[in-house]
């Protein structure tokens, strides 16, 4: 290892400077050297800017209910290793729900999975923060305060030693972490931050407040003593957006959690209200008519954002309708577009939708269930898809469902009866192409005109 000590380094900014911000960062090459900001490995709200040292989210159109994180580029797994973060200005807004906190930061470490087992900061509260747990650690900070986080890799066999300093006040030990844990993963500097503007220094800054004997900024490590974080695509055409379909409760948001533990390395950013819903983070306003609106509103935002990234893309909504599948998808020209269709049998699909309303407390009435059902659109390779894929049932299968479900629902609403209109459990596929030959001649004959 070798350690580069210039005096000769710029100094934290001691101002703020209000400029129109970009969606993309300036600055930022993936093969850069040093140790920044990473662009790929943040939230979509995050902007990065002045040389990928500076940073903060943004606030129009609601998006000040938004938490947003970020890494650096480099992690590391040995030595005694140290960042510093300046907090420069608190951005207000008058957007804010009723309840909100308005301003949030924590800084520490963590690994490059988004494990929150394996995430550990420091908060503006005083309080230290993992695994979505807190409890009481140092003194608040605020706008002019520089906290410096420390990992100690070397002083006990077998345990990692993570600590805080806030300015020249050096705080107790705040984790002992047992190495097992991490598997010799690397540990990032991560920012976890609110409405609030931050300017990071990983060893490129000169600081005042020095480190502790023994400790190095993470930039002043060789190149090979750290590890590199993922690399994102280089064009849009590495780039892939997938298109979930599917009734609410048919199981869409499993396959989008089993698939994004497998592809880690893809860095997928969810695009959904329930997503969204948990960025806000906001108490006694769960579940809200206020918030709901206020993620739908976000939502519309994030698609714009999306679209302008070079990143890996999930929309985890219903998606049933055609046109509305049209709209969205083609913001996304460029990128690799897939649909996943996910429609289990009738016996499996009642009994998911039971089990979330157990589990999740979420109701959904079978009026609003039936309406999708009676308007629900497979989707096609064609314009907007690269391809199509059917996680549950076959195309064949749930092509015959979808035409029963339009058919026997559509019967149901133009009726006068708002009740909802029986019909038998149906345990497997073959049923339904057994019931579908009694009915199909009938209803494409009608469909067409026909007597």
């Amino acid at each position: 290892m070798s350690v580069n000590i210039d005096d000769q380094r710029p100094s934290f900014d001691n101002k703020y400077e209000k400029k129109k911000l970009n969606y993309e960062a300036d600055d930022w090459h993936p093969l850069r050297n040093d140790v920044i900001l990473d662009v790929y490995n943040c939230d979509l709200t995050m902007i990065v800017k002045h040389g990928c040292l500076r940073g903060e989210p943004m606030i129009e159109n609601g998006l000040c209910s938004l938490w947003s994180g970020i890494r650096a580029t480099y992690g590391i797994n040995h030595g005694r290793v140290a960042f510093q973060i300046k907090i420069l200005r608190y951005l207000h807004s008058s957007d804010l729900l009723y309840n909100e906190i308005p301003f949030g930061i924590r800084v520490g470490w963590s690994t490059n999975e988004s494990d929150e087992l394996l995430s550990f900061g420091y908060e503006g509260t005083g309080k230290i923060w993992t695994g979505n747990q807190f409890e009481w650690y140092g003194e608040q900070y605020t706008v002019g305060d520089i906290i410096t986080c420390y990992a100690d890799f070397e002083s006990e066999r077998g345990n990692v030693l993570l600590s805080f300093a806030k300015n020249d006040l050096n705080f107790e030990l705040a984790y002992r972490i047992n190495s097992e844990d991490f598997h010799s993963r690397p540990l990032f500097p991560h920012i976890f931050i609110k409405n609030i503007s931050y300017q990071v220094n990983f060893g490129q800054l000169n600081t005042k407040y020095s480190l502790r004997p023994g400790f190095c900024f993470i930039n002043d490590y060789e190149e090979d003593d750290r590890i590199r974080g993922t690399l994102g695509p280089s064009s849009k055409e590495e780039c892939e957006v997938i298109m979930m379909v599917g009734l609410p409760g048919a199981g869409k948001s499993f396959w989008v959690e089993r698939h994004c533990a497998i592809n880690t390395d893809k860095k997928y950013i969810l695009l959904s209200t329930n997503n969204i819903i948990q960025q806000m983070k906001i108490d006694n306003c769960d579940g809200s008519h206020e918030m709901i609106d206020r993620a739908i509103q976000c939502l519309r935002i994030m698609f714009d954002i999306a679209a302008c990234r070079k990143r890996n893309f999930i929309i985890d909504q219903t998606n049933v309708y055609g046109n509305n599948r049209r709209r969205k998808m083609s913001l996304f020209d460029g990128f690799y577009r897939r649909a996943v269709v996910v429609i289990p049998d009738d016996n499996e699909y009642q009994r998911r939708r039971y089990k979330q309303q157990i589990d999740q407390s979420k109701f959904i009435p079978d009026s609003f269930i039936n309406q999708m059902k009676a308007n629900f659109d497979l989707p096609e390779v064609a314009d907007i898809f690269d391809d199509v894929e059917y996680a549950e049932l076959t195309f064949r299968y749930a092509r015959d469902l979808v035409i029963y479900d339009r058919h026997t629902n559509n019967i149901d609403l133009s009726s006068n009866h708002h009740h909802y209109h029986f019909r038998p459990f149906l345990s497997h596929p073959k049923q339904y192409h057994h019931y579908l030959s009694k009915f199909d001649h009938h209803y494409y004959r009608n469909k067409n005109g026909s007597k």
